[in-house]
């Protein structure tokens, strides 16, 4: 395939989009590629927005779902006619099957094909489409925030290995096999006669977590995937695939990384933009922070930034009626911390729907990017987020409140990160926040430790992220 000066950045989910984002509008300042974003809007419809950000910039838009912007190039996926046939299929089975009761096993049999059926139809769909894209997007290289088997990234990134278009991976976030063993774990035991067999010839997709030994897909698409050879080498953990390299953003992700066992020669310790981004505004934090105050008609009062967290329904702890519920304590709580000024920003997958109800409580929401606001925050809350990072690598100390009781241990060993799982554990550390002047300076002190590990604060990790591609498109080129 002939390469263009064009870079592909593919996108699944809405949390996604801030950190290719970030990177595209870099390249574009530097002038060295064009870059076009992929929403696969399969798993999330991606939001408007963030759309809208892409055509002020000029970035090319190729979506998967046909309702999108003016400026768009759509490529609409559109498996209804399977979906029909398929539905009246299994309502004739379904129907069939109450009449005979002696024939239910037919239909469980049956019900098995059509999974297998529509699955393999699913697939066949995407790897169609995604060979259209390329072909007519001709990309140099594909950026993706993650390789992940529960979106089919190894789908495209293996595609595009067999058309020697490079894949990078500028991560968004920290994962290992634990993410998505918290997540799966009351839903995906090895239960089934097939299960059982599928993990035994594919032990990849078997892990065994607290006693528990689960798979990540169902038996059938694991077959498929495996059949059609789409399955990445460690399933289970993320960045594991088809992709040429993985741009490491601090010595601690490549500890990290090289720890899980990924292979040192897919890794490449660059920084990312996000730490250049951080660096210039902690050059400029107290002349910004007044900027901030003002702007937001603030005291001058210390800043404590708080991450809204997306609602779970079937994850909310007895701590809360619901979702609202933990809004209005959350609200409520911060608000009586008088000697400070409370902010908040939104998680980029939260419900645009329950934003309505928040301005009712007269709060402060800021909708800048995050990584513009925590260098300038005192103390930053969020859940489990992968955005703490950053406050780790700015000194920033943080109040981790793992609401939906994940258990990632990625903050473990990190004194200056507060994790709390229940809501009187958060309370508490509100009140000790309110009546110890010293408190949160003595976490700061702690979190200093770890800037160094957490972060590559010289300014220079754009021109190394740029530098790889360069190399990664000039190696690729000199051997087509």
């Amino acid at each position: 395939m002939p390469h263009s000066n064009t870079v592909l950045f593919v996108i699944n989910i809405n949390s996604h989009f801030p950190e290719l984002f970030r990177l595209a509008k870099y390249l574009n300042k530097e002038k060295a590629y064009k870059s076009i974003f992929l929403f696969n809007e399969e798993y999330n419809r991606i939001n408007d927005d963030y759309k809208k950000m892409c055509e002020k910039e000029a970035i090319r838009i190729i979506s998967t779902n046909n309702k999108g912007s003016n400026n768009q190039h759509s490529i609409t996926v559109n498996n209804s006619s399977e979906r029909n046939i398929l539905s009246k299929l299994k309502n004739n089975i379904i129907q069939f099957s109450k009449e005979k009761i002696l024939l239910r096993d037919v239909y469980n049999f049956s019900s098995t094909s059509i999974n297998i059926l529509s699955y393999y139809l699913k697939l066949i769909k995407k790897i169609n489409s995604y060979k259209e894209i390329l072909n007519k997007s001709k990309p140099s290289l594909i950026i993706l925030p993650e390789e992940n088997t529960i979106y089919g990234s190894s789908i495209i990134t293996k595609i595009a290995r067999n058309l020697s278009i490079p894949s990078v991976i500028i991560p968004y976030t920290i994962a290992n096999e634990t993410e998505f063993a918290e997540i799966f774990y009351y839903s995906n035991e090895v239960k089934s006669y097939m299960d059982r067999v599928v993990t035994h010839f594919f032990p990849q997709w078997l892990y065994i977590y607290k006693k528990r030994r689960l798979i990540l897909l169902a038996y059938w698409q694991i077959l498929i995937l495996e059949i059609l050879k789409l399955a990445s080498p460690r399933p289970w953990f993320v960045n594991s695939g088809f992709n040429n390299l993985i741009a490491v953003e601090s010595p601690h992700m490549m500890k990290y990384y090289l720890d899980n066992g990924l292979e040192p020669r897919k890794l490449l310790l660059t920084g990312s933009i996000s730490d250049d981004m951080l660096y210039n505004l902690n050059k400029a934090s107290l002349r910004l922070k007044l900027i901030l105050k003002k702007k937001l008609h603030l005291d001058n009062k210390p800043i404590i930034l708080c991450m809204l967290t997306p609602s779970l329904p079937e994850k909310i702890p007895s701590d809360y009626s619901d979702y609202a519920h933990f809004i209005e304590l959350l609200i409520d709580s911060l608000s009586k911390l008088k000697k400070y000024n409370v902010i908040y920003n939104l998680h980029p997958n939260i419900d645009r729907k329950i934003l309505g109800y928040l301005y009712n409580y007269k709060i402060k929401i800021v909708r800048n990017d995050i990584v513009e606001l925590i260098p300038l925050c005192d103390l930053y809350i969020a859940s489990a987020s992968a955005t703490i990072r950053w406050a780790i690598a700015c000194g920033i100390p943080v109040i981790n409140y793992d609401l939906y009781k994940y258990n990632y241990n990625d903050y473990d060993n990190i004194n200056g990160v507060i994790t709390i799982e229940n809501k009187r554990d958060f309370l508490n550390e509100l009140k000790k926040i309110n009546e110890n002047k010293s408190y949160i300076s003595t976490i700061r002190n702690k979190q200093k430790l770890y800037v160094k590990e957490w972060g590559m604060m010289d300014g220079k990790s754009g021109e190394r992220v740029l530098n790889t591609l360069n190399r990664l498109i000039e190696q690729k080129t000199k051997t087509a």
